[in-house]
């Protein structure tokens, strides 16, 4: 069974220290397998600092219900603070695949995200 082509997309703030954080989640149907693309802005307007992820994978979910990458997450990325971070993971508990993102350490992070999934 396939799915249709699905899509999220939205805005997260996040405090300085924050750590990594979950901000988006697509959920993965038994027996769908997902090529996932996913566009990430981040910005810290304290700082003046910025960064950009362009994020793809693809994801399955088994018939036996297990989530998983298939392969390893494709980045390109351009950051004006190493610190920061985004990734995409396969969340077995919670059958989804997850946007993880990583704020600056002291100031409030904006991220914005467009998350596509075939």
């Amino acid at each position: 069974m396939e799915e249709p082509k699905k899509m999220l997309s939205g805005v997260k703030s996040l405090a300085g220290g924050a750590g990594a954080t979950v901000i988006a989640k697509l959920a993965v149907p038994v027996g769908v397998t997902y090529f996932v693309k996913c566009l990430v802005k981040a910005v810290d307007t304290t700082a003046d600092e910025a960064a950009s992820y362009m994020l793809q994978v693809a994801v399955r979910r088994s018939a036996a219900g297990a989530v998983a990458l298939v392969g390893a997450v494709d980045a390109v990325s351009g950051e004006n603070d190493a610190t920061w971070a985004a990734t995409l993971v396969a969340d077995d508990v919670n059958k989804s695949i997850n946007l993880t993102v990583t704020p600056d350490a002291a100031n409030t992070t904006v991220f914005t995200y467009s998350m596509e999934a075939v």
